[in-house]
Protein backbone atom coordinates (compact mmCIF):
# COMPACT_ATOMS: atom_id res chain seq x y z
CA UNK A 1 0.00 0.00 0.00
CA UNK A 2 1.47 3.86 -0.87
CA UNK A 3 2.35 5.61 1.70
CA UNK A 4 0.45 9.85 1.09
CA UNK A 5 2.67 12.31 0.40
CA UNK A 6 2.12 14.37 3.59
CA UNK A 7 4.52 17.02 2.50
CA UNK A 8 2.66 20.64 2.09
CA UNK A 9 1.85 21.83 -1.49
CA UNK A 10 4.33 23.88 -2.44
CA UNK A 11 7.57 21.53 -1.76
CA UNK A 12 5.49 18.62 -3.55
CA UNK A 13 7.52 17.64 -6.55
CA UNK A 14 5.57 17.79 -10.42
CA UNK A 15 6.90 15.28 -12.78
CA UNK A 16 8.39 17.22 -15.78
CA UNK A 17 5.72 16.49 -18.84
CA UNK A 18 6.38 18.02 -22.25
CA UNK A 19 1.97 18.32 -22.77
CA UNK A 20 2.50 21.22 -19.92
CA UNK A 21 4.76 23.22 -22.38
CA UNK A 22 2.88 23.46 -25.34
CA UNK A 23 3.26 19.90 -26.59
CA UNK A 24 5.71 19.29 -29.44
CA UNK A 25 7.88 21.60 -31.23
CA UNK A 26 6.61 22.66 -34.38
CA UNK A 27 7.38 21.99 -38.11
CA UNK A 28 8.36 25.97 -38.16
CA UNK A 29 10.34 25.74 -35.00
CA UNK A 30 12.66 22.40 -36.84
CA UNK A 31 12.64 24.36 -40.31
CA UNK A 32 13.80 27.85 -38.74
CA UNK A 33 16.54 25.78 -37.66
CA UNK A 34 17.18 23.56 -39.98
CA UNK A 35 17.62 26.80 -42.50
CA UNK A 36 19.69 28.75 -40.10
CA UNK A 37 21.95 25.63 -39.52
CA UNK A 38 22.50 25.18 -43.63
CA UNK A 39 22.83 29.50 -43.92
CA UNK A 40 25.87 29.21 -40.53
CA UNK A 41 27.29 26.29 -42.52
CA UNK A 42 27.50 28.05 -46.05
CA UNK A 43 29.00 30.82 -43.90
CA UNK A 44 31.52 28.98 -42.46
CA UNK A 45 32.35 27.50 -45.89
CA UNK A 46 32.62 30.63 -47.76
CA UNK A 47 34.66 32.03 -45.10
CA UNK A 48 37.71 29.64 -45.78
CA UNK A 49 39.08 30.52 -48.73
CA UNK A 50 39.65 33.99 -47.08
CA UNK A 51 41.56 32.47 -43.70
CA UNK A 52 43.76 30.27 -46.41
CA UNK A 53 44.50 33.02 -48.51
CA UNK A 54 45.21 35.06 -44.24
CA UNK A 55 49.10 34.91 -42.93
CA UNK A 56 50.23 32.09 -41.31
CA UNK A 57 50.11 33.48 -37.82
CA UNK A 58 46.70 34.98 -38.16
CA UNK A 59 45.54 31.57 -39.92
CA UNK A 60 45.85 29.64 -36.47
CA UNK A 61 43.59 31.72 -34.65
CA UNK A 62 40.99 32.20 -37.33
CA UNK A 63 40.72 28.10 -38.29
CA UNK A 64 39.39 27.21 -34.78
CA UNK A 65 36.40 29.42 -34.45
CA UNK A 66 35.55 28.76 -38.00
CA UNK A 67 35.66 25.67 -37.55
CA UNK A 68 33.95 25.59 -34.09
CA UNK A 69 31.03 27.47 -36.03
CA UNK A 70 30.67 25.20 -38.77
CA UNK A 71 30.28 22.04 -36.42
CA UNK A 72 27.86 23.56 -34.55
CA UNK A 73 26.25 24.81 -37.44
CA UNK A 74 26.18 21.16 -38.14
CA UNK A 75 24.99 19.32 -35.72
CA UNK A 76 21.76 21.86 -35.30
CA UNK A 77 21.45 20.94 -39.49
CA UNK A 78 21.00 17.45 -38.84
CA UNK A 79 18.78 17.87 -35.21
CA UNK A 80 16.16 20.05 -36.49
CA UNK A 81 16.40 18.01 -40.05
CA UNK A 82 15.07 14.77 -38.14
CA UNK A 83 13.09 16.74 -36.07
CA UNK A 84 11.19 18.16 -39.41
CA UNK A 85 11.54 13.85 -40.66
CA UNK A 86 9.27 13.11 -37.36
CA UNK A 87 7.16 16.11 -37.51
CA UNK A 88 6.29 15.09 -41.39
CA UNK A 89 5.40 11.28 -39.90
CA UNK A 90 8.05 10.02 -41.81
CA UNK A 91 9.66 7.25 -39.13
CA UNK A 92 9.81 4.14 -40.85
CA UNK A 93 12.51 4.41 -43.00
CA UNK A 94 14.12 7.24 -45.20
CA UNK A 95 13.32 8.22 -48.69
CA UNK A 96 16.18 8.71 -50.75
CA UNK A 97 16.01 12.15 -50.71
CA UNK A 98 16.62 11.84 -47.25
CA UNK A 99 19.84 9.75 -48.02
CA UNK A 100 20.74 12.31 -50.29
CA UNK A 101 20.88 15.09 -48.54
CA UNK A 102 22.48 12.97 -45.62
CA UNK A 103 25.27 12.74 -48.19
CA UNK A 104 25.04 16.30 -49.35
CA UNK A 105 25.54 16.72 -44.81
CA UNK A 106 28.66 14.32 -44.67
CA UNK A 107 30.54 15.75 -48.12
CA UNK A 108 29.87 19.58 -46.16
CA UNK A 109 31.29 18.63 -43.09
CA UNK A 110 34.44 16.97 -44.25
CA UNK A 111 35.03 19.66 -47.23
CA UNK A 112 36.82 22.01 -44.33
CA UNK A 113 39.42 19.22 -44.08
CA UNK A 114 39.78 18.77 -47.56
CA UNK A 115 39.86 22.01 -48.15
CA UNK A 116 42.80 22.92 -45.26
CA UNK A 117 44.72 20.05 -46.85
CA UNK A 118 44.66 21.10 -50.48
CA UNK A 119 45.94 24.50 -48.49
CA UNK A 120 46.39 27.61 -51.01
CA UNK A 121 47.11 25.70 -54.33
CA UNK A 122 43.27 26.31 -54.68
CA UNK A 123 41.48 29.15 -53.24
CA UNK A 124 39.20 29.30 -55.87
CA UNK A 125 38.04 25.73 -55.49
CA UNK A 126 37.68 25.84 -52.46
CA UNK A 127 35.24 28.67 -52.76
CA UNK A 128 33.20 27.45 -55.79
CA UNK A 129 32.63 23.44 -54.02
CA UNK A 130 30.52 24.80 -51.18
CA UNK A 131 28.49 27.00 -53.24
CA UNK A 132 27.82 23.61 -55.72
CA UNK A 133 26.75 22.05 -52.31
CA UNK A 134 24.14 24.37 -51.38
CA UNK A 135 22.39 23.89 -54.78
CA UNK A 136 22.53 20.27 -55.01
CA UNK A 137 20.80 20.83 -51.26
CA UNK A 138 18.26 23.43 -52.34
CA UNK A 139 17.26 21.53 -55.24
CA UNK A 140 16.72 18.25 -53.42
CA UNK A 141 15.05 19.72 -50.69
CA UNK A 142 12.48 20.76 -52.76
Amino acid sequence: MAQPDLRPERTRRIPFRLDTLGGVLSYQFYHFFHLGGLATVLLALGAMPFVMLAPEEKRKGLRRPLGILHGVALAIMVISGFGLLARLGITDGLPLWVILKLGVWVVLGVWPMAAYRLGAKSPVLTAFLPLAFALTAFYIGG
